[in-house]
């Protein structure tokens, strides 16, 4: 049976029953069992029983020791990095699951209880002697301390405060008891010369036990440079110059627009900076204007997201910042269901600037996605390989995310077409463009116009949601791209759209032959391949299709036979 956590810390207990010993010698006891009373025989059995515990305990001590080799081999500072891969792997879910290893000899045992680094992460657990034991043991480590929610914590804090100056990262995520949260401010009320990160969560109190709970002194934490809080109010101070990472999650009491940018120009150094829900629609700073704003430069910023269901929160903010060339930029608007059409007409520029200037990451955007859906409409752009929204950011910057949720406004879009897309992206060298959409929608895109924007254009995909009763014509996207339909008055050159486009993909349409996409597909290559006087009109063109009748395998020979005078490669799949 293993040892709960308090045993493991002792390690004094032995395992019974013990096979093997030898039985006592009872004629050596004969004399003192004849003259000895009971109690004093009972005595005397204890003294002998405790002094074969104790060589028994030396000599497994020895064995272990002797007949395993990575015991009395394994120097303690590769023990030390065993122990504490170990630990890394039940650190964030399990974290007390790493003890058992210190079972294994006395020697790991020892090499475990006596090294800082493996007690510097504190959890409080239901065994406050847990807790001291791991304060102990850490030394002069500085501690990552990690609390959960309980009924009290004026015990742990009182148990931490000694340790107060050591601690370099403090987590607390949720508070849900208002008993917790005069601890909590006492706690925090004093100074900590080591910390660097804090992460305090309060979303689960009321409003009313949230109003003047906790303000930031962060002159009481010289050292601060990650910041991240949930439903709590601060005010712009000198320190936030030193933050590198901050995230504020509301909504905040007492916080309004003005505090939220003033905020801002203070994070001068900030690298991340995340603002999800910080407002409240009582207070009268929501309505500010942005021309009343004068321009905020946060030259280290490299990655930002804000998201708001308040559409002028998130116009503000992107209209304050000056973001660096390389920075990722994330902005998501969930639309209310109160929300009126006008906000909505702009499409994009709902929540971004009409002045781009402070946006020049645009100029370095070779890769875009757009989603012009009835319940969503995104632009995802950037310079890297995959536009995963995930691996977008995680990349190489720069890159620029928007995104308007809709989806209790259904109908609310369904029509808006891609001007805004169009401006957004106008100096953005574009090589490769992915549009998704409701297939009717594409008959409501200006494809000439969005073609004529894109000279540098090398892959184009579309993705059209396309089912059998739509009966949608794609004339006007393929003529766009045909050169005998380019209006009369461009001459030579120009009468080639895109000039650089070598792979083209459709997703999501009618694939059966005699279908218009088809026929018109094959006279705009046709035409384009005799414009430019080359062997073939494209490189890559690939289908994924909506095959009726599982007609697929038909369907793909009669892609290739069509397609490949005119394409290099030609492949199908189905949707």
């Amino acid at each position: 049976m293993p040892l709960d956590e308090g045993d493991v810390l002792r390690a004094d207990l032995l395992q019974g029953p013990y096979y093997g010993l030898p039985p006592v010698d009872r004629d050596s006891l004969s004399s003192v069992v004849q003259s000895a009373s009971t109690d004093e025989f009972f005595n005397l059995l204890a003294e002998r029983k405790h002094r074969l515990e104790q060589e028994l305990l030396a000599i497994n001590a020895l064995h272990n020791a002797y007949r395993a080799p990575i015991n009395y081999k394994l120097p303690a500072e590769i023990l030390v990095l065993i122990m504490r891969s170990v630990q890394a792997l039940y650190e964030m879910s399990h974290p007390l699951l790493w003890l058992p290893i210190l079972e294994v000899c006395r020697y790991w045992f020892v090499v475990g209880a006596s090294t800082p680094q493996l007690w510097c992460t504190v959890w409080r657990g239901t065994n406050l002697a847990f807790l001291r034991t791991t304060l102990a043991r850490s030394k002069e480590a500085p501690l990552v301390v990690r609390l959960r929610n309980f009924k009290t914590l004026s015990q742990t804090m009182s148990a931490l405060t000694p340790y107060a100056h050591r601690i370099r990262e403090f987590t607390f995520p949720q508070v849900v008891l208002s008993s917790n949260v005069s601890c909590l401010v006492k706690f925090l009320d004093r100074s900590m010369p080591a910390l660097e990160k804090l992460h305090l969560h309060m979303p689960g109190l009321p409003v009313g036990d949230r109003e003047d709970v906790i303000q930031l002194s962060l002159d009481r934490l010289p050292r601060l440079v990650e910041l991240s809080v949930t439903g709590v109010r601060f005010q712009p101070f000198p320190r936030l110059r030193q933050l590198r990472l901050l995230h504020w999650s509301g909504p905040a009491p007492g916080s309004t627009l003005d505090t939220l940018t003033a905020i801002l120009r203070e994070c001068v150094l900030v690298e991340e900076l995340h603002l999800i829900n910080v407002y409240r629609e009582d207070d009268s700073g929501i309505l500010a204007s942005d021309s009343s704003v004068s321009p905020i430069a946060l030259p280290k910023l490299q990655r930002f997201r804000i998201t708001s269901p308040e559409q002028r929160v998130i116009k503000r903010v992107l209209s304050s910042i000056i973001f660096p060339p390389t920075a990722h930029v994330r902005a998501i608007w969930s639309i209310k269901s109160r929300t009126p059409d006008e906000q909505l007409n702009p499409g994009f520029y709902a929540i971004l600037p009409f002045d781009l200037s402070g946006l020049p990451l645009l100029s370095g955007l070779t890769k875009a996605q757009v989603q012009l859906y009835s319940h969503r409409r995104s632009l995802i752009a950037s310079a890297a390989t995959d536009l995963d929204l995930y691996s977008v950011e995680g990349g190489p910057g720069p890159s620029l995310a928007v995104q308007l949720d809709n989806s209790v406004r259904i109908n609310a879009m369904a029509l808006n077409g891609v001007d805004d897309v169009l401006d957004i992206c106008r100096i953005s060298p574009l090589q490769e463009l992915r549009l998704q959409m409701e297939a009717p929608k594409t008959q409501h895109v200006d494809w000439t116009a969005l073609f004529a924007r894109l000279p540098m254009l090398r892959r184009l995909v579309v993705h059209a949601l396309e089912s059998p009763r739509d009966n949608v014509s794609h004339d006007r996207l393929l003529r766009s791209l045909n050169p005998k339909f380019v209006p009369g008055d461009a001459r030579g050159d120009e009468r080639l759209v895109c000039p650089a486009l070598c792979a083209i993909q459709f997703v999501g349409f009618d694939g059966l032959p005699g279908t218009n996409l088809l026929e018109n597909l094959r006279d705009m290559l046709a035409e384009r391949k005799a414009f430019r006087g080359t062997e073939k009109a494209l490189d890559n063109l690939s289908f994924a299709l909506h095959c009726r009748g599982g007609k697929l395998r038909e369907v793909g020979e009669f892609l290739l036979r069509s397609f490949e005078p005119l394409v290099t490669n030609v492949s199908c799949d189905e949707v």
